[in-house]
């Protein structure tokens, strides 16, 4: 028989990272007395919870439940959130909550402004999902998922500020290419349209970049990325203007074939 060590995890954890039971209530957007319940053993955390547990807490879901975290020391709670069981592939333990229609087919979600700053806390929870609008777009797939957002801002022409963008959902990270947009949801960031470039299978870090050169590239922990959607298609009361970006784009395209003949190169030679 498995035993089942959250509760006393939740409590060692959140001690260890110095948070009080009101800390970790408001990072969760729960009551204290949910949070002392947990500790305390009398309930448990359903499935949206342990996921952003597990996303907090920067460990797997299978360690919160099935380890005996309580027991490690400090260092050794840091050697399991930083060492190389950290997820680069988007594929562990992440969870993609979805919709269906009365055929059972995915729902297209739309992430309206209201709902946007909840979202980084309820995208894994089925019931917040049911009461976001839905678009109807037969001419995407319908074996894949996609959902969509509205994007702020200058930073990625030619999509204009507050435009509604498509992603479909990815589910292994070691498809994203430096040259396509995606939308990615993280928990300090939000939800922001960039490319993603880096070795981040070595060095656990999202470079994120914008097609506007006014902005500079930054990085993000992968360990706080909460999805990744490849952008699709774009939903604008306009056409997108023709602009510098497009010269952007042709020229990150041009280097992304060129590095790519210089490994061929490298490899015969």
């Amino acid at each position: 028989m498995t035993t089942n060590y959250i509760s006393r995890n939740i409590k060692h954890l959140r001690k260890h990272n110095g948070w009080s039971q009101d800390d970790l209530a408001k990072r969760l957007q729960i009551s204290r007395s949910a949070i002392s319940a947990y500790e305390i053993g009398t309930t448990e955390p359903n499935i949206a919870l342990l996921i952003q547990l597990s996303d907090d807490f920067q460990l797997p879901i299978d360690d919160l439940i099935r380890h005996p975290l309580f027991k490690l020391s400090a260092n050794e709670i840091a050697q399991r959130q930083n060492g190389p069981d950290v997820d680069v592939t988007g594929t562990h333990l992440r969870v993609l909550a979805t919709t269906v229609n009365d055929d059972d087919e995915p729902r297209i979600e739309l992430v309206p402004e209201r709902a946007r700053a909840g979202y980084t806390s309820g995208y894994a929870d089925p019931d917040f999902l049911r009461e976001l609008p839905r678009l109807e777009l037969p001419f995407l797939p319908r074996n894949r998922t996609h959902r969509a957002f509205y994007i702020h801002g200058d930073s990625m022409p030619p999509i204009p500020d507050g435009a509604l963008v498509v992603g479909e959902y990815v589910d292994d990270w070691t498809h994203i290419k430096e040259t396509e947009r995606y939308v990615v949801v993280s928990r300090d960031d939000g939800i922001v349209l960039k490319y993603i470039s880096g070795n981040w299978q070595t060095s656990k870090q999202f470079t994120l970049s914008s097609s506007n050169p006014s902005y500079e590239p930054y990085t993000i922990d992968v360990r706080d990325v909460l999805e990744v959607w490849r952008f699709t298609h774009l939903i604008s009361n306009g056409e997108a203007p023709e602009t510098e970006a497009n010269w952007n784009d042709a020229f990150r395209h041009i280097k992304a074939e060129l590095s790519d003949l210089r490994r061929i190169i490298d490899k015969n030679v």
